[in-house]
């Protein structure tokens, strides 16, 4: 079937369904599936009683993903479906659902009387303009700090009177300490992990983008990863690297380095951890133009920022605005292996080189530092409904 055609039967699909009333529904997405920002209100919203009992609760996901605890398969609504049940049932739910909170796939409202969130999937670092905008498909977007306001209506092509600021609900869980975690993934008792969450360098929908060959920042070949490797043995040092979801994994070499493991989301499925509660557990972060770096600010523990190819970034997708003044004063910027290592060595010794710079920095993109967004959000969007 032919795009235009298949669009053509969608639009008058929803058309008919319009004709259909508004029904106590919240549809919520996240990439990955169940995760991100719209989890842990998905959560909240569950746990309230009298809204859970008046409100079906719904998650849109990828055809083909089953659910999580606290999720049940009639719950599941798939995006691109491929049978004609499962096609029926989300033309009806995008027809019909009074609310959909999203983090990553914007849809636009169909019809009067819809209340759609965007809760983002971090703050600003990369240009999206020309790749990612909302405009007016949805009523409010979810907003770090007023540190961004300008930037974010740019990127996103939305007004300042569609922010709203209310943390970061997946930010919530950084406020909390589960003392299992590290032993889950491998790490001894009293050894230091430092999480590693790159962001992308070759997305997998993009085939023209030129990858690391290793798929590592800085660990670019076999000698590079040897004298990490040593680094983290002599420090007694645990490292977890975390690909981006959007990454193409294809290239991606996981060296035999000792005390180094890469992992995935389907990993953290099956070990029943949320990323964000490893970050937690994290003593600290490697990452690079990653919206991580604002939400670990939080965390108030030492973070490196891996920079070998910067310019490469620069001049492919580029940066929404000039970083360099945050991330010198809150962050070690890794330019080469032997930074790398020195500062494994640093959070093996416990020093932290960037405390006042960071806490400056983090007042600066964080409104709130409290763990209750989830709340928030949630008392947000129930206050909308009964309007």
């Amino acid at each position: 079937m032919g795009g235009k055609v298949k669009a053509f039967l969608v639009n008058s699909a929803i058309k008919v369904m319009s004709i259909l009333p508004l029904r106590n529904a919240v549809v919520f997405e996240s990439s990955p599936d169940f995760a991100c920002n719209a989890y842990p209100v998905y959560e909240k919203l569950r746990s309230d009683s009298e809204f859970s009992s008046k409100y079906k609760l719904m998650w849109l996901v990828t055809d083909g993903k089953e659910p999580c605890p606290g999720v049940e398969k009639n719950q599941l609504i798939y995006d691109d479906p491929k049978s004609f049940s499962k096609i029926i049932k989300n033309l009806y739910y995008r027809s019909t659902a009074k609310c959909f909170v999203m983090s990553n796939r914007v849809k636009n409202k169909v019809r009067k009387g819809q209340f759609f969130i965007f809760l983002c999937h971090g703050s600003k670092t990369k240009k999206t303009r020309d790749l990612y905008e909302i405009g007016d498909a949805v009523d409010c977007v979810l907003c770090q700090s007023h540190f961004f306001d300008d930037v974010i209506c740019e990127e996103y092509n939305i007004k300042k009177e569609q922010l709203v600021y209310l943390g970061y609900p997946r930010c919530d869980a950084l406020f909390e300490y589960h003392t299992d975690v590290k032993e889950k993934f491998g790490a001894a008792k009293g050894e230091k992990l430092i999480l590693w969450l790159p962001t992308y360098r070759k997305h997998k929908n993009v085939s023209d983008e030129e990858a690391i060959s290793t798929g590592i920042p800085l660990l670019r070949d076999s000698e590079c990863a040897e004298k990490f490797g040593k680094a983290l043995t002599d420090c007694k040092v645990r490292v977890i690297l975390k690909p981006h979801p959007a990454e193409d994994i294809t290239n991606l070499k996981a060296f035999s380095v000792p005390n180094f493991t890469v992992i995935t989301d389907e990993m953290l499925e099956e070990k029943g951890v949320k990323l964000y509660e490893l970050l937690s557990a994290s003593d600290a972060l490697i990452s690079d133009y990653s919206s991580v770096f604002y939400d670990w600010l939080l965390c108030d523990r030492p973070m490196g920022l891996t920079a070998d190819d910067e310019q490469a970034y620069i001049n492919s997708r580029g940066f929404a605005f000039d970083l360099d003044p945050l991330y010198d004063k809150a962050s070690e910027r890794l330019k080469s292996v032997s930074d790398l290592c020195d500062f494994v060595k640093d959070v093996a010794e416990g020093k932290d080189r960037h405390l006042e710079g960071r806490r400056e920095v983090r007042d600066l993109t964080n409104i709130y530092k409290d763990g209750n967004s989830a709340e928030r959000t949630a008392s947000f969007i129930v206050n909308k409904l009964k309007g």
